[in-house]
């Protein structure tokens, strides 16, 4: 049950934000668990491309069903699926 309202809460946090704000808009999130691989695309089927920790921060700048493609501090883009992220967290900065 908890996993099907985080899953909701995700669907409708990216709606809102499309609504709101257009497709292409941006917006910060943090990484929620203590461990989170960042993808090559939207799918556990994409190669792993880089493993970061909890209140990682990053940027969603586009999203897929419930990944969310994501560019960190250097400009790198990957893909993180959405109950790893979350966007009311305080970063590392």
């Amino acid at each position: 049950n908890r996993i099907i309202c985080g899953i909701v809460e995700a669907m409708l946090r990216t709606l809102f934000f499309i609504c709101i704000f257009g497709p292409v808009s941006a917006w910060s999130v943090c990484v929620s668990k203590d461990i989170a691989h960042l993808r090559s695309g939207p799918g556990t089927k994409y190669k792993k491309k880089w493993t970061v920790g909890k209140y990682t921060p990053l940027i969603v700048i586009d999203a897929k069903s419930r990944w969310y493609k994501v560019k960190d501090m250097d400009g790198d883009t990957y893909w993180i699926y959405s109950s790893l992220i979350s966007s009311s967290l305080k970063c590392i900065s």
